[in-house]
């Protein structure tokens, strides 16, 4: 039996069912099992009750925009998985939803997935974008902190590194630190993120100048600091 296709939405009461009809319709048709499990219209509320919770869809409608983000597995390890984002104009439309690389759970597939190499000498270290937590700049020394508490050391800076991983969920949060959006546990406070091992980041306003500070801060997060 598949698993269920899981979906969070945030809109208003009519953004919202405009954007369930078009998925009930498209996701129906092509065979995909699917439920709705979260939606409101309270940014506090949505942040707090689903963003970092398991979900293989998420569409954020604001402003006649509507910001989503698919969770994608890998072709030869469906255990492993990665995230695409993007937007989308309001109304949602069947041809947009065809765009996306939604397929039945957990067959929704993208190849390859990323890995960054480490080199060392005659060693090379292959790693999963999404094994990777964290990575600290030190004493001209680069840090990359893995989930497993493994920890790799290169000489690389962290503008080369950037250009190497995906940027799409990886950000920059201060000088010397660079995060995996996904390993986030909760925002501490306006100048800090704990994250799912317990580390705690420092944040800066810039660390956020990419595409998850419009989706997380400029979306999300008028509530997040009251």
């Amino acid at each position: 039996m598949r698993a269920m296709f899981k979906i969070v939405l945030y809109g208003s009461t009519a953004e919202r069912k405009q954007m369930k009809e078009v998925l009930s319709q498209h996701l129906n048709k092509n065979k995909v099992r699917f439920e709705i499990i979260y939606e409101t219209y309270d940014s506090s509320k949505f942040i707090k009750d689903s963003l970092f919770k398991g979900f293989n869809l998420y569409m954020i409608c604001r402003n006649k925009t509507i910001s989503y983000m698919l969770k994608i597995y890998n072709n030869y390890n469906l255990q492993t998985s990665r995230y695409v984002s993007g937007t989308v104009e309001f109304p949602l439309t069947y041809d947009a939803l065809d765009k996306m690389p939604i397929k039945n759970h957990p067959l929704t597939c993208s190849c390859p997935y990323g890995t960054y190499l480490s080199r060392k000498g005659e060693n090379i270290h292959k790693i999963l974008h999404e094994e990777i937590e964290y990575i600290h700049r030190k004493k001209r020394k680069t840090f990359i902190h893995l989930n497993n508490g493994d920890t790799i050391e290169t000489a690389k800076s962290l503008t080369q590194i950037r250009r190497e991983l995906d940027r799409s969920y990886f950000f920059k949060c201060s000088n010397r630190y660079m995060i995996n959006l996904f390993s986030i546990n909760m925002l501490t406070a306006r100048n800090a993120v704990q994250l799912k091992s317990g580390a705690v980041i420092p944040l800066s306003k810039a660390g956020f100048a990419n595409y998850f500070k419009a989706l997380v801060l400029s979306e999300l997060g008028s509530k997040i600091w009251k």
